[in-house]
């Protein structure tokens, strides 16, 4: 394996568990595009990726695969291409297009949320809801961000975006530096999760805030109340 590298710290039963998992990520913008960078990294090994935009000028601050010789270009095309040179033997099926427009899906194992609207995100928990997988779910705006992995039926999206039209990424913005931060995070508590570490942030959701280095969980489902605001 290209990635044997990463048994030092996971053990022995690595490769099973990492490899055979078809991963859907959906949203390919700041986020997304570091997310699929780590995972193929980590050795996954069948990816879906799903988004609908190009690459313009107000991506290069953010988007690890941007740059101005791929401006105008399908970012799901481009990220593809890259993840091949990371590593050749992987399968990439790509969807340029909305999510709730694509006609099937391959089994899927996980969602990553990495998408910049709520409407986008509370049809992804529906979907992995009703197929019975876990949603890995990520949010930046500004200083801040948010992660977690959602579980079937837990509702938590539902919960705390139901009365919100918009993120504060709108208005805030996503500087340099925080969606590395932020999708790292999410790989994280994705691979603490298919190893069952305890410390996972099962039904839970940390928010961090990167200006004053605050950590704290703001959503527990796994409490009769949440601190959800």
């Amino acid at each position: 394996m290209i990635f044997n590298e990463n048994k030092k710290l996971l053990g022995t039963d690595y490769n099973q568990k990492i490899q055979t998992k078809h991963v859907l990520i959906v949203g390919l913008g700041g986020l997304g595009g570091f997310v699929a960078n780590a995972l193929v990294r980590l050795g996954v090994e069948n990816l879906t990726l799903v988004d609908f935009d190009c690459f313009t000028m107000s991506n290069l601050n953010r988007q690890l695969f941007s740059s101005t010789e791929v401006l105008g270009q399908s970012k799901v095309d481009v990220i593809k291409t890259n993840l091949l040179l990371i590593n050749p033997d992987i399968k990439v099926d790509t969807q340029q297009r909305k999510i709730q427009s694509v006609n099937s899906l391959d089994r899927i194992d996980v969602v990553f949320d990495c998408v910049d609207n709520i409407e986008t995100r509370l049809w992804l928990e529906r979907y992995a809801n009703d197929n019975h997988i876990p949603l890995v779910h990520g949010a930046i705006g500004g200083w801040y961000g948010q992660f977690g992995v959602v579980l079937p039926g837990s509702k938590i999206l539902e919960t705390i975006y139901q009365n919100k039209k918009s993120g504060i990424e709108k208005v805030l913005g996503s500087p340099t530096f925080i969606p590395p931060i932020i999708a790292n995070m999410m790989v994280t508590e994705y691979i603490k999760y298919i190893f069952g570490i305890p410390e996972t942030l099962i039904n839970k959701l940390m928010l961090v805030d990167l200006k004053d280095h605050n950590y704290s969980i703001v959503f527990d489902k796994t409490k009769k109340k949440s601190t959800a605001s």
